[in-house]
């Protein structure tokens, strides 16, 4: 009796048979992690094409042979019938070995396709972006140790300057049952000084503000060769430099700070206050020299960092306790109502709801003023100085949540760069006209010129006069306002109201040295 089974398999069959051998890691999870991110969609697709029409040449072959070779056994029965027992036994030696190496693969496919389609629902997905210098490959390992995370991939992009990575928590551990948010830790350093440097006044008032209770000792530049002459006269612990400045720009200060015979000018820690943050500025400042980067508008958990990591660890003590002062605007963030200004951004740039009040009148004083050296610069054609004109104006513009206006003084600075004079002549004027024609809407909140309500009162001028002495020492500005508010409330006779203005100007712009040597020789 013949007991052999005259059956073979047609192409579809082989087919189907093969697809479901293939079934595993690399056709859940490859497509979607490798094959798109590094192909795109039509490379991707091309692939599979490829990949097809192979599989389909591999299946008509074995189709032909399965009604050839009748017989169970597969690649090593075909193998033996044709090139005999030696190479059928090296034949079956690799298929055991590749299935061996395979089986880990195939067995947890299943799994992470099902946490790769429902990853919003089992797992936890975070970011982490570090806008430094970087995370260096060695302290991936460290820094994910630390976090006690269990995670599936780190994607790290090399050739940046700021290292981004994410991971995904795939199984829930002990401690998972809440995410507390960790506040940064407030520290003083009532011995360290700081140098702060930009052309705009209020900017410094914000960081000033900002800075007040660590308790430093605060001092003020508005171009980088003030500040150059005030490092030579002063040694300052770190120095807070904005980019695009008159006269000399952040660049040009660092370059001459680092050419400077002494080590500690090599060493003195400064850091590039910039709007610009893309990578290539980045690299530019790292190159030039500074030592770090804040981006604007600064947030004060980066300044808190940015401190601990420069000053000297004898700077630092316990954070000191500070008078309360009230803070409480005389209109409710809510209820300001600008064309064009997010109050509530605003409050957020500015760190508190007051300030942001102050510097909507703030920009209400500079209006006119800076509208009309931008109109200058471009009759001169001097597109440094318009550059530099139109970057202040866009910080300050973000700095009270401006933002339409703050982007289309961004585009004009992009064409200051590039010194595009046909594309500026076209764009600018109506630009202006815009930040024109938010004047009226900021009046409200513009100082007011306090007449003069009481007589000259020598003994009640010199307490106010001292009060004023210690708010500049200290760098308190709420303090040192309310001292000129109400010095400003005095009739000065003719001796003493050129010194007075005098001093209300250098309070108000923060120039505090100058102010407390005029008060000292008062």
């Amino acid at each position: 009796m013949n007991n052999k089974k005259n059956v073979y398999l047609n192409g579809l069959s082989v087919w189907a048979l093969s697809f479901g051998g293939i079934i595993g890691w690399g056709c859940f999870i490859m497509p979607g992690t490798a094959f798109l991110p590094d192909a795109g969609p039509v490379g991707s697709l091309l692939g599979i094409f490829l990949a097809t029409l192979f599989a389909l040449l591999i299946c008509v072959n074995y189709s032909r042979m399965i009604k050839q070779f009748p017989e169970t056994g597969g690649s090593y029965v075909y193998t033996r019938h044709i090139l005999g027992e030696d190479h059928a036994f090296l034949v079956a030696w690799c298929l055991l070995l590749a299935y061996l190496s395979l089986m880990w693969a195939n067995a947890t496919a299943f799994h992470y396709k099902v946490a790769n389609l429902l990853r919003s629902l089992l797992a936890i997905s975070l970011f982490v972006s570090d806008s430094g210098r970087g995370i260096k490959e060695e302290d991936f390992e460290t820094l994910i140790h630390k976090l006690n995370l269990s995670f599936s991939t780190i994607q790290s992009e090399e050739e940046l300057t700021a290292a981004e990575f994410d991971y995904f928590i795939t199984e829930k551990g002990e401690n998972y049952d809440s995410v507390t948010y960790i506040e940064p830790e407030l520290f003083s350093a009532p011995k360290a000084s700081i140098l702060l440097v930009d052309d705009m006044p209020m900017n410094n008032r914000i960081t000033a503000e900002l800075l007040h209770p660590l308790c430093m000792e605060v001092d003020t530049a508005s171009n980088g060769k003030e500040a150059i002459e005030k490092i030579l006269a002063k040694d300052y612990d770190i120095v807070f430099m904005d980019h695009m400045m008159p006269v000399m720009d952040g660049i040009e200060a660092i370059t001459e700070i680092r050419k400077m015979e002494s080590e500690k000018y090599k060493e003195l820690p400064v850091v590039a206050l910039t709007a610009n943050a893309t990578v290539e500025a980045k690299n530019l400042f790292f190159e030039c020299g500074f030592s770090d980067i804040l981006s604007k508008p600064i947030r004060f958990e980066e300044v808190l960092a940015c401190l601990r990591t420069w000053l000297k660890p004898g700077l630092i003590q316990p954070a000191m306790e500070l008078p309360m002062s009230e803070d409480v605007p005389t209109v409710a963030p809510k209820d300001v109502e600008i064309p064009g200004v997010d109050p509530t951004l605003g409050v957020e740039n500015a760190g508190n709801a007051k300030l942001f009040m102050e510097l909507l009148g703030d920009v209400h004083e500079i209006i006119d003023s800076k509208c009309a050296d931008i109109r200058t610069s471009m009759e001169r054609k001097d597109w440094k100085a318009f550059t530099t004109d139109v970057h202040a104006l866009k910080t300050t513009c973000r700095m009270i949540g401006a933002m339409e206006l703050s982007n289309a003084f961004f585009e004009l600075e992009k064409m200051g760069n590039a010194k595009d004079s046909e594309k500026i002549l076209a764009k600018a004027p109506s630009v202006l006209s815009c930040f024109e024609a938010l004047k009226p809407y900021l009046e409200p909140y513009a100082p007011k010129a306090q007449a003069p309500s009481k007589d000259y009162d020598r003994t009640a001028v010199e307490e106010i006069l001292n009060k004023l002495s210690v708010a500049l020492e200290d760098y308190d500005l709420s303090a040192a306002e309310e001292c000129i508010n109400q010095l400003s409330s005095y009739e000065f006779d003719e001796a003493f109201s050129e010194k007075a203005n005098l001093l209300f100007e250098l309070v108000r712009n923060l120039d505090y040295d100058e102010a407390l040597d005029l008060v000292h020789n008062w």
